[in-house]
C-alpha cells in the first residue's frame, strides 16, 4: 500500500487554509452581520468569554428562504432598495417611519402586512388603534408595490415589502445590512383589538418593555440592541411633555432627566405640544443618525422617552454601558442589532403561527383584504421549533475570534457597577428571564385553531 507523501499533505492543508481564509474575507466585506454572539443573557458572558459566529441563523420559518423572488421576479429587491434610496433622499424622514411601520406590524402577529390594511367589512383597522395613530410611511409602501406590479404583478407580497424596506432605510440611515428572509404572504385580516396590549407603551417601565419583548422570543440583549433604532426619527411633544412638567402629578420634571436637557426639551415644544423632536438628540450642535450615540445620552440622563430612559434603571444598564463604551460599544452594538434584526425575521412568524406564502398569491394594492376565500385555507400550524441557545460555526474553516470575545466580556464587566440615580429605581427588579419566558409560552405557544385569533392569523396561500 503506497504511503501518503508528508509534503502533499502540507501543501493540501496550505491551499485549504488560504481558501477559507479568503472567504472568511469575502463573507465579511458582504456583510456587518457576520460576526454573532451568543446569548450572555445570564451572567453577563458565556464560559470563556469567547464568542461564537454564523454567517446565518440556523432555524428559519417553512417556506421562508433567502432569494424566494430571485425566479419568480429576479428584480424585486432591486426595486425595493432604489425606490427606498429615491425617497430616502427626497426625505429622510422615510427611513424611520418605515422602520416603525414594520415593527408596529411584526409585534402583533408577525410580519404579514396587517398593518397596511384598510377597514374591511367595517371592522376596524391596527392604524385606527391609538398607537398606531400617528404612523407614516404607508405612501411609500404603496409608491414600491405600484413599481413592482409594473415589473412582476401580482408576485410579490405587501410583507415582503415591508420587512425589505425597512432593512433598507436602516442601512440608508447609517445602520448595519443584515440578510432578510422572503416568501411571506399577506394577512387575510387586521388585529385591531391587540394593538394596545402588544405595542409597548412609551412611558413604560423596563420591566413592561422587557415583558413585551420577551413574549416575542427576545432576550434582555436583544432588546435593549433593538430599541437602538431609536436612534433616528422624531416624536412629538406629546409623548414625552409630562416628563418635563408634571411627571406623575408631582408637578415637577421626571427626576431622571439631566436638568439642562429638561431645558432643551421645554424649547422644542410649543403651547399643544406638536412640535417634534429628534429621537436621536443627544446635545445642541451634535449631529444625529443611527448610532450608540443613543445609549451614551441615556447614561447622561439624556433619554427623551421614558421607556427608553428607563433602560438605566435595572438589569439593562449593563448592556446600554457596553454599547455606549466607545468604538469597541458601537461594532457590538451594530453585531448585535443586525442579529436580533434578522432574528426577528426568522422567528416572529413562527411565533404567531403564521404560515407563509407557496405560491405568491398576493394581490395588486396593499390596502384592501389581500387574498379571497377561494384562495385560502386554514392552516393547523406546528409549534414552532426551539430557538438555538447560540449560533454556532459548521465549518473549522470559521472559528471565532477570541478578541470579540474578550472585548464584549471586558465591557461587561465596566457595565456591571450602578450609579446613584439607577439605583433608586432598581426596587422595581425585572424577574428571572426563565419566569418570563414560561408565562409567554402560554401565548406564544398556542396551536393554530385553539383560539380564534391566532385560526384567523393561521391563513397560507395554497
Amino acid at each position: 500500500m503506497r504511503r501518503p507523501d508528508p509534503a502533499t499533505g502540507l501543501r493540501f492543508a496550505a491551499v485549504s487554509l488560504i481558501l477559507c481564509t479568503a472567504n472568511i474575507c469575502a463573507v465579511a466585506r458582504r456583510s456587518s452581520y457576520a460576526l454573532l454572539l451568543d446569548d450572555e443573557e445570564d451572567g453577563g458572558g458565556g464560559g470563556d468569554g469567547s464568542a461564537s459566529f454564523s454567517f446565518f441563523p440556523q432555524t428559519q420559518p417553512r417556506g421562508l428562504v433567502y432569494g424566494f423572488y430571485d425566479e419568480s421576479c429576479p428584480d424585486a429587491e432591486g426595486i425595493v432598495s432604489s425606490t427606498m434610496r429615491e425617497l430616502y433622499l427626497a426625505n429622510p424622514n422615510v427611513a424611520a417611519a418605515l422602520v416603525r411601520l414594520f415593527f408596529h406590524d411584526c409585534f402583533i402577529h408577525g410580519c404579514d402586512a396587517s398593518v397596511l390594511l384598510d377597514r374591511i367589512n367595517g371592522d376596524k383597522s391596527e392604524r385606527e388603534a391609538a398607537p398606531n395613530q400617528s404612523l407614516r410611511g404607508f405612501g411609500a409602501v404603496d409608491k414600491i408595490k405600484a413599481r413592482l406590479e409594473a415589473a412582476c404583478p401580482r408576485t410579490v407580497s405587501c410583507a415582503d415589502i415591508l420587512v425589505l424596506a425597512a432593512r433598507d432605510s436602516l442601512v440608508l440611515a447609517g445602520g448595519p445590512s443584515y440578510p432578510v428572509l422572503t416568501g411571506r404572504s399577506d394577512s387575510a385580516r387586521a388585529f385591531y383589538d391587540e394593538v394596545g396590549a402588544r405595542i409597548p407603551s412609551p412611558n413604560a417601565t423596563y420591566t413592561v418593555t422587557l415583558d413585551a419583548f420577551a413574549r416575542r422570543g427576545f432576550t434582555e440583549r436583544e432588546t435593549v440592541a433593538l430599541l437602538g433604532a431609536h436612534s433616528i426619527g422624531k416624536v412629538h411633544c406629546r409623548f414625552f411633555k409630562d416628563r418635563i412638567d408634571n411627571f406623575a402629578g408631582t408637578g415637577e420634571p421626571d427626576d431622571t432627566i439631566d436638568a439642562d436637557m429638561v431645558e432643551e426639551m421645554r424649547a422644542v415644544c410649543d403651547g399643544d405640544g406638536a412640535a417634534p423632536m429628534e429621537m436621536g438628540y443627544y446635545r445642541q450642535g451634535r449631529e444625529v443618525g443611527f448610532g450608540a450615540h443613543y445609549y451614551a445620552k441615556l447614561l447622561g440622563g439624556r433619554g427623551i422617552l421614558r421607556s427608553d430612559q428607563q433602560l438605566t434603571a435595572g438589569s439593562t444598564v449593563r448592556w446600554v454601558r457596553v454599547y455606549a463604551a466607545g468604538e469597541r460599544g458601537e461594532e457590538v452594538f451594530r453585531e448585535d442589532f443586525a442579529h436580533a434584526m434578522s432574528y426577528s425575521y426568522s422567528n416572529w412568524e413562527n411565533q404567531f403561527c403564521k404560515a407563509s406564502t407557496v405560491h405568491g398569491a398576493v394581490s395588486g394594492g396593499c390596502a384592501s383584504s389581500i387574498l379571497s376565500p377561494q384562495d385560502i385555507h386554514v392552516g393547523l400550524g406546528a409549534e414552532p421549533p426551539p430557538r438555538p441557545n447560540s449560533f454556532t460555526s459548521t465549518s473549522s474553516c470559521m472559528a471565532p475570534s477570541p478578541l470579540y470575545g474578550r472585548a464584549v466580556t471586558k465591557l461587561l464587566g465596566k457595565a456591571n457597577a450602578v450609579s446613584p440615580r439607577q439605583e433608586r429605581h432598581l426596587s422595581d427588579p425585572f424577574p428571572r428571564h426563565a419566569e418570563a419566558r414560561r408565562a409567554a409560552g402560554r401565548d406564544g405557544e398556542a396551536r393554530c385553531g385553539s383560539i380564534s385569533p391566532c385560526r384567523a392569523g393561521c391563513w397560507r396561500a395554497v
